[in-house]
This record gives C-alpha cells, sequence and structure tokens, in this order.
C-alpha cells in the first residue's frame, strides 16, 4: 500500500506544473496584444503600445457647429490614416450647437516610435494658434 502511496504522490507532483501552466495568469503565459486600441481627450500626453497591423482609434470631443476641427498637421509615417469622421452626441432634444465627437482611424503599418499629434482649429483661420492640442507617443512593435 505504502508503494501505490508513493506512486500516486510521484505522478501528482509531475501533474501540478503541468496543471499550473494551463491556467490562465501563470507566470509564462503571454498577454495578446489588442488588434483595437481606443484613446480619448483623457489620454493626451501619454504613450500608446501597438503591436503591426493594429487599429488605432482617437475620438476627441468636437463641436462642428462653432467651425472648429480636428486636423492631424503631420501624419507619421508608421501609421496610416483610415478614415475620420464626425458625430453628434445623442441629446434627449434637438439641441442647437450640441457637442459631438469626432474619430479617427489609424492603421499601425510599420515598427517604431512616433509623435502623433492633433490640432483643435478653424480651418480658416491658418495664423492662429490652435484652440487646443493633443499629442500622444505611439509605439509600434
Amino acid at each position: 500500500m505504502t508503494r501505490l502511496i508513493k506512486i500516486a504522490c510521484a505522478l501528482l507532483l509531475c501533474a501540478v506544473p503541468a496543471i499550473s501552466a494551463q491556467q490562465p495568469g501563470a507566470s509564462d503565459a503571454k498577454a495578446t496584444p489588442a488588434a483595437v486600441v481606443t484613446v480619448t481627450d483623457q489620454d493626451n500626453g501619454k504613450t500608446i503600445q501597438l503591436i503591426q497591423g493594429a487599429t488605432l482609434v482617437v475620438k476627441l470631443s468636437s463641436n462642428a457647429t462653432t467651425g472648429y476641427s480636428w486636423s492631424v498637421p503631420s501624419n507619421p509615417s508608421l501609421l496610416k490614416l483610415l478614415k475620420s469622421d464626425y458625430s453628434e452626441r445623442k441629446q434627449p432634444a434637438q439641441v442647437a450647437g450640441a457637442p459631438g465627437v469626432q474619430k479617427f482611424e489609424w492603421q499601425a503599418i510599420e515598427a517604431g516610435d512616433a509623435t502623433l499629434q492633433l490640432e483643435y482649429r478653424r480651418p480658416w483661420e491658418k495664423e492662429q494658434p490652435a484652440a487646443k492640442t493633443f499629442s500622444i507617443t505611439v509605439q509600434v512593435h
């Protein structure tokens, strides 16, 4: 009987490392990077990590009725702008001058580090400084 217990203990000791390696959060488990990363006004000044091929979505508060909109003065070469659009926030009733969100989508096309900067301005006031700026550092791996 003691020989049977010794064999069972030996088998159990061999099985524990294999079982723990399969558990979520095990020390050698790798985190899967997100295919889509979304940033907002609150992420201004932060560093964002992307994998090559991932999509970066930037959603910024805007109000098109004032004439202001977000623009990209120079697009970093490691990001390809896919699209940009504007949508008004849902309001309980029709509100003149209702604020909205301007959304940009980029694809990370090559590895490297770059600064992505956007400016909130009226397009016809080219000589005036931007009313607001948004800037993030993007690291593509």
